[in-house]
């Protein structure tokens, strides 16, 4: 996924999704998609049900099974079906099973591969507030199942590291906060 370069051939496949046999990724025996925006790079993908989500800076794409069979191609992607929102590091978006939650940088957001929802309303201005924007790049988060809990660690005040948690619960819709020192 992403950038790549062939030593090989000397060529740059700035933005490309690349598929092959298992450990054989050659331009010769691959199939390469490309993400042609090179503004809005790519983050990183997850599953979520039969889909495949392509999370961009700025956008997110997203790639299905090719049933057609055939000399098609085995995933067709649908670039940038969502516009203007996409995760700030892949480290922040979660499965819970049904959707995958995550962090923008400016709101919180889940999505089921069809409808994308803000659930940051009320809080994000707390976030976005008090979040160090510096170290934007060191969120991350997780889940815990078991309590239908999302988590996202972010950095704020003055901390370079991430010293906040973020807690959503994704049934209850319900938040609070967790603070490290």
């Amino acid at each position: 996924c992403a950038n790549t370069y062939d030593t090989g051939s000397n060529i740059s496949f700035e933005q490309n999704i690349g598929l092959s046999d298992a450990g054989a990724l050659t331009v010769s025996n691959g199939i390469y998609y490309e993400l042609r925006d090179n503004n809005n790079p790519i983050v990183g993908l997850l599953p979520l049900h039969s889909k495949l989500l392509i999370y961009k800076t700025n956008s997110i794409s997203i790639g299905e099974i090719n049933l057609s069979g055939g000399n098609s191609d085995p995933i067709i992607i649908q670039q940038d079906v969502v516009r203007n929102i996409g995760a700030c590091s892949i480290c922040t978006v979660c499965n819970t099973g049904l959707k995958h939650i995550f962090f923008s940088g400016s709101n919180l957001y889940e999505t089921d591969g069809f409808n994308i929802q803000a659930i940051g309303d009320g809080n994000i201005q707390y976030i976005i507030k008090n979040m160090n924007k510096e170290y934007l790049h060191r969120c991350f988060a997780f889940i815990l199942p078991e309590e239908n809990l999302y988590c996202l660690m972010i950095p704020t005040g003055t901390s370079e590291y991430c010293n906040t948690c973020i807690v959503f619960n994704y049934e209850t819709r319900s938040w609070t906060f967790w603070t490290f020192k």
